[in-house]
């Protein structure tokens, strides 16, 4: 998923990301929710089946730095 934009996406538009196993769900936070969360977007993720801190997990073992810069400037 490395490289995945969203052309043509609105502020406000709503996507919807399909995902299998442990592997597919970190692919898809890396390639979504932290560059999201770099420019500062509100990001959303619900899942059905895994933890709140096991999303939390994954995008920190993804990259701790970024994770720890997107951190600081939240509220």
């Amino acid at each position: 998923m490395a490289g995945t934009t969203l052309r043509g996406l609105a502020p406000g538009d709503h996507v919807c990301v399909l995902h299998a196993g442990p592997a597919g769900r970190s692919g898809v936070l890396e390639a979504f929710i932290l560059p999201a969360l770099d420019s500062g977007d509100k990001v959303l993720c619900y899942t059905a089946r895994v933890a709140p801190a096991v999303v939390a997990e994954s995008l920190e073992a993804a990259d701790p730095a970024r994770v720890r810069r997107c951190a600081a400037g939240s509220s």
